[in-house]
C-alpha cells in the first residue's frame, strides 16, 4: 500500500530516500518518482524559485513541453499556499516586501507562462483561459525582473488577452 500523504508527497519531492524503504517500497517510490523524471527534465530542489526559472528558459528556448511542465509542477506544488498568500491582499506589495508572498507571484508567474506558451502555439482560448486565471485568482502576484524591478503579471495579462481579442476581431 502507498504511504499516507505527508510520507508520498515527502517521497515524490525527493526529500525521503528511496534506500529506506523495503523492496515493494522501494518499487513503489520508483513508480512514484517515473512522472519526475520525463525526458531532459529535472526539477531540481523543486522550490517554487527553481520550477519558476526552469519554466522561463526552457520558454526562452521554445521548449514549450519543458516550460509547461515546469510552469505546472510549480502550479501544483505552491498552488494552495499561492491561494492562502492572495486572500491576504488587497493591493501589491511593496518591491521590499513583494519577496514574502514567493508562492503568490511564482505561481502567478508560472500561470503567465503557461499562457504565453498558448500563444506562441497560437492557441488562444486556451491562452485567454491562463491569462484570466491570473487575473482572477493570482492578480496581486508579482515577478522579479534581474534588470531590478517587479512587474505584475496579472496587468500584463489583460494587455495579452485585448491584444488576442483584438487581433481576433481584426481577423474576422
Amino acid at each position: 500500500a502507498l504511504h499516507p500523504a505527508p510520507v508520498q508527497t515527502l517521497i515524490i519531492l525527493g526529500v525521503v530516500e528511496e534506500s529506506a524503504y523495503s523492496e515493494n517500497e522501494a518499487d513503489e517510490y520508483r513508480e512514484l518518482t517515473k512522472v519526475n523524471n520525463l525526458d531532459g527534465i529535472d526539477f531540481g530542489d523543486y522550490t517554487s524559485q527553481t520550477l519558476t526559472v526552469k519554466a522561463w528558459k526552457a520558454f526562452e528556448k521554445k521548449d514549450y513541453r519543458a516550460a509547461h511542465t515546469y510552469a505546472k509542477k510549480c502550479i501544483t506544488l505552491y498552488k494552495k499556499s499561492a491561494n492562502e498568500m492572495q486572500k491576504k491582499l488587497d493591493n501589491f506589495l511593496p518591491k521590499e516586501k513583494a519577496f514574502d508572498v514567493w508562492a503568490l507571484n511564482d505561481v502567478g508567474t508560472c500561470t503567465f507562462i503557461i499562457g504565453d506558451i498558448y500563444l506562441a502555439k497560437k492557441e488562444y482560448s486556451k491562452a485567454i483561459e491562463a491569462y484570466q486565471q491570473i487575473i482572477e485568482n493570482y492578480f496581486y502576484a508579482q515577478c522579479w525582473n534581474i534588470n531590478g524591478w517587479f512587474w505584475k503579471p496579472s496587468v500584463a495579462a489583460r494587455a495579452r488577452i485585448s491584444k488576442i481579442r483584438c487581433k481576433a476581431s481584426i481577423e474576422y
